[in-house]
């Protein structure tokens, strides 16, 4: 996936490696190369644009990996992460705010949700040698730690967190805390047959992976106050990062056909194409996905031959072309004529003759092709004649 701010990667590129001293302004407290790429993205999906603003928080989180280094010495492994999640929460993690998951907020004010705390303390995880996955779970993300032969799971969210799989009363309390039980669930079904199946319903990703649910909220934060085509697109780089599929991945097919209907219905019809596109590059070959790209492609070919600009169909027929590759002809076929009638009006005679052509070769009815070039080429003679008796 190329980062969504590829405008500031390459000043970035040295600023965040642990390159030579000389190369790095005073006081810089680098990022190391393990992380740096994690961070650039999750910058990129935290909706930091501006490079300067992109150094000063990454600047911002070297420091804190200085702060921690002489977590270093722990030579135990397990201590070694339990003295990180200890630390995180008396240092960083301040206070929790269900819709502070981009990185920016944890940095500058302390507050976290379970989506950044996790994907912060993955990050210190791994410059400490502590290998980690993040962990989905119903309405919920952790990290996972393999620590000389066990496995730790760990609530980053939560300053009790740590090792939850020891206490099962405090995982009766994460389950309450984000109401994935009730209290009477837990007392007829036991901590262990919840706790057992919540760990059937996880999936753990890398670090890299993990980076996808921070843009799924992105996506859906953006279509909830109405920008739908930013959503679409925080959908894209969610997918591209992680294309398995799964419930995140059926919840965000069902928000984006939710929002073309919106967009279309409103006459939006750029937008609802540009939806319907990242649609159809999740899920190829799907007719539903495909329908809608083809009425959005049709709509666009009508506002720009409505609006006098034959050319820009025709440019807009052919992306339309790229994108629905097998089902083309079939667009093309009610495309064609409506790019051939503005042309012809317009006096743009190589493109009416272009597109009357391509109306055959998508397997048009051989007779109306027929009246269709007959009926140009009689426009193009009665517009030569009128010229030529001027």
């Amino acid at each position: 996936m190329k980062p969504a701010a590829a405008f500031a990667i390459a000043a970035l590129a040295g600023l965040l490696a642990s390159g030579a001293p000389a190369a790095e302004p005073v006081g810089w407290h680098p990022v190391p190369e393990s992380i740096e790429g994690v961070l650039t993205s999750v910058l990129d999906a935290s909706g930091v644009r501006d490079g300067s603003e992109r150094m000063r928080l990454a600047q911002s989180f070297g420091r804190l990996l200085t702060d921690l280094r002489d977590l270093d010495d722990v030579r135990s492994p397990y201590r070694r992460a339990r003295r990180l999640h200890d630390a995180l929460h008396a240092k960083v993690f301040r206070h929790y705010d269900a819709d502070a998951d981009g990185i920016q907020a944890v940095l500058e004010r302390g507050e976290y949700n379970c989506v950044s705390a996790a994907l912060v303390e993955g990050m210190a995880a791994r410059v400490l040698g502590l290998e980690p996955s993040v962990v989905e779970s119903p309405r919920h993300l952790s990290i996972r730690l393999s620590l000389e032969g066990q496995v730790v799971d760990v609530d980053s969210a939560s300053p009790s967190g740590f090792d939850a799989r020891r206490g099962r009363e405090r995982f009766g309390e994460f389950l309450l805390a984000y109401k994935l039980a009730t209290a009477q669930e837990i007392e007829e079904r036991g901590l262990d047959a919840l706790w057992e199946e919540f760990n059937d319903l996880s999936r753990p990703v890398t670090l890299e992976e993990g980076v996808a649910f921070l843009w799924r909220n992105a996506g859906e934060r953006a279509l909830e106050q109405g920008q739908a085509a930013r959503g679409a697109e925080a959908y894209r780089e969610a997918w591209a990062l992680d294309p398995r599929p799964g419930p995140q991945f059926d919840r965000m097919l069902a928000a984006l056909t939710r929002a073309f209907r919106i967009e279309y219905d409103a006459g939006r019809f750029e937008t609802a194409y540009r939806i319907s596109a990242i649609e159809n590059e999740m899920l190829p070959g799907r007719a539903s996905v495909e329908d809608r790209l083809m009425a959005a492609s049709i709509q666009r070919v009508e506002s720009a031959t409505d609006a006098g600009n034959a050319s820009l169909a025709e440019a807009l027929l052919n992306e339309s072309a790229d994108a629905l590759r097998g089902r083309a002809p079939r667009l093309e076929i009610q495309a064609c004529p409506r790019i051939v009638a503005e042309a012809v009006r317009s006096g743009q005679w190589d493109l009416a003759e272009r597109m009357a052509e391509r109306y055959g070769a998508a397997g048009a009815d051989p007779v109306e092709v027929g009246d269709l070039a007959a009926w140009i080429a009689r426009r193009k003679a009665g517009a030569s004649g009128i010229s030529g008796q001027r």
